[in-house]
């Protein structure tokens, strides 16, 4: 409907539909890349990349010892943690005795399908398009072309988005933020099902009938006035609910512990794969230049 050169205005008057939009520069990396990236920043660095199950961490001042799962103990100066959503991050901390927040504040609603077509006029004024309306509910994670993904966080199954270009279908994260502890926010909503656009306007009812009416009401102003053409909604998604570690600014290492970082999801400032790929890229740029002080 509306076309607009990269780079130029929407034509839709945002503040009319009662709309904010949150602007910043966004691009697609791709996995090639990002992997690249961080094997530049990683490189010149001795380092070991570990997947295995840790069962305790120790700190006794200068050094770190992993007691792993299969019976070995691993002994390192620095230790880099990128656990992503683990739901055992919380235990981790406690055990390490970690200074974290643990907000009573989530994103809580669902992942919506919409067709990629009529978004086109978003998207060309910005890739990760998103917007805030009233009753604290809001856009995240904007995939103008993807795939539905889930995955399982304390035993429930838990929708999320990613982009894919051949998909037929774009997807967004659409919520309120809700104070409400993560274990609630988890079983708010029965677990793992999907329903139709026209389904959840007509025949959706849930126990919270509040949030339920304010996701109604921004999807319908999302649909009228902005004309993305929802298909299905994945019920439930959360964002922003992991325990977040007290981290130095802009460091991502341990106020509290020294030569202990945290990289990605696990470092609760990070809610995306760019945002993940730029503290992996920050991190060893601060090791480095300990180790050359040294």
């Amino acid at each position: 409907k509306h076309v607009v050169k990269e780079g130029e205005k929407s034509p839709i008057d945002l503040p009319r539909l009662g709309l904010k939009h949150k602007s910043y520069i966004s691009h697609i990396l791709t996995r090639t890349k990002g992997v690249e990236l961080v094997r530049s920043a990683w490189k010149g660095i001795s380092h070991n990349t570990l997947f295995d199950y840790i069962e305790d961490i120790i700190c006794d001042g200068k050094y770190y010892t992993l007691r792993l799962r299969s019976g070995n103990l691993l002994r390192c100066s620095y230790l880099i943690i990128a656990t992503g959503r683990d739901p055992n991050m919380t235990s981790i901390l406690e055990r390490l005795g970690e200074s974290y927040v643990s907000d009573n504040e989530v994103l809580l609603g669902c992942r919506a399908t919409f067709d990629p077509n009529s978004v086109l006029h978003l998207v060309a004024e910005q890739l990760d398009f998103k917007v805030k309306g009233g009753n604290y509910c809001q856009t995240y994670c904007f995939n103008y072309r993807g795939k539905i993904r889930n995955y399982v966080y304390d035993g429930a199954t838990i929708f999320c988005g990613a982009l894919d270009l051949d998909a037929k279908v774009g997807n967004t994260f659409i919520g309120k933020r809700v104070v409400m502890p993560t274990k609630q926010a988890i079983s708010f909503w029965q677990q793992g099902f999907r329903i139709r656009y026209h389904d959840f306007n007509h025949n959706f009812n849930e126990r919270d009938n509040t949030t339920i009416t304010h996701l109604k009401e921004f999807i319908r102003v999302l649909s009228d006035g902005l004309g993305i053409r929802f298909s299905e909604f994945y019920f439930p998604a959360l964002e922003q609910f992991w325990p977040k570690p007290i981290l130095n600014a802009r460091s991502f290492e341990s106020a509290k512990f020294s030569n202990l970082y945290y990289v990605g999801d696990a470092s609760g400032v990070a809610y995306g794969i760019l945002q993940c790929y730029v503290t992996a890229c920050c991190v060893p740029k601060e090791i480095e230049g300990k180790r050359n002080v040294c």
